[in-house]
């Protein structure tokens, strides 16, 4: 079918283009090429974030096994370590009896004949104080580690003060006069010594050792408080009577 407009020209509608239409519809068109520019960004940036999140975390997996293990190194080396400390306190502390009695033994006075015959030795821990310095300090302030208690018979005074002057000036020794008497009828002296040792230096056997200075008579011996039978004998010697080497007589 065919519309013919009959109205006069002056009064038609205008069929031409609208110039608000054609700004109207390019602002939407910019709109939308807008938006979706943007959305296409904002979708290629979660994309990427997505992606390195799951690298990362295939990354933790792969590493977790590692992870692990170090964990588990790490703990085996504070028990290591704490094992260790205590085999190192154990070292430190560790202290070898036999060889330290086999010092003592040599640094005993000798001579052609016996002049000391040691009727009782015990060996302990240090119970004086170590008091370094001062007149009245045990062992001249000297640091022992041990002590030897130290009861027996002297031929003489002499014989008695050389063996408390062998120990007094000996750089590994110090020693405590403890008392003397003298026995009128045979003229030896008995007497009561503590000998401090100073460390831990190894030496020979004592069978060695003992061989090498007959001129000692030790009739009895014990180390910790036991003698050579097998009994017990007193951490301490008997205290008799009390008295200077040298006012009874002096040498017999």
């Amino acid at each position: 079918m065919i519309n013919i407009n009959l109205l006069p020209k002056n009064l038609r509608r205008s069929t031409g283009p609208d110039g608000w239409r054609i700004a109207a519809g390019t602002v939407a068109a910019v709109a939308l090429v807008t938006m979706g520019v943007l959305q296409y960004s904002v979708q290629n940036r979660l994309n990427g974030i997505n992606k390195d999140i799951a690298e990362a975390q295939s990354e933790l997996a792969v590493r977790a096994n590692d992870v692990r293990e170090r964990n588990e190194l790490q703990a085996r080396k504070t028990e290591l370590q704490a094992v260790a400390g205590v085999a190192q306190t154990l070292e430190s502390g560790r202290t070898s009896w036999s060889a330290d009695l086999a010092r003592f033994v040599r640094q005993l006075p000798t001579s052609n004949t016996p002049i000391i015959a040691l009727t009782n030795v015990s060996m302990r821990m240090p119970q004086l104080a170590a008091a370094p310095g001062g007149a009245n300090a045990p062992y001249d302030g000297k640091a022992v580690t041990k002590e030897l208690v130290l009861s027996g018979l002297a031929r003489s005074s002499d014989a008695l003060v050389r063996l408390v002057n062998t120990f007094e000036n000996a750089p590994e020794f110090g020693v405590q006069f403890q008392n003397a008497a003298r026995d009128p009828n045979t003229g030896e002296y008995t007497f009561a010594v503590t000998v401090g040792m100073i460390g831990d230096k190894p030496k020979p056997a004592l069978t060695a050792a003992a061989s090498e200075n007959g001129a000692v008579g030790t009739t009895e011996s014990s180390a910790s408080g036991t003698t050579t039978s097998g009994t017990t004998a007193p951490s301490a010697p008997p205290a008799p009577s009390t008295s200077s080497p040298n006012s009874n007589g002096g040498n017999p």
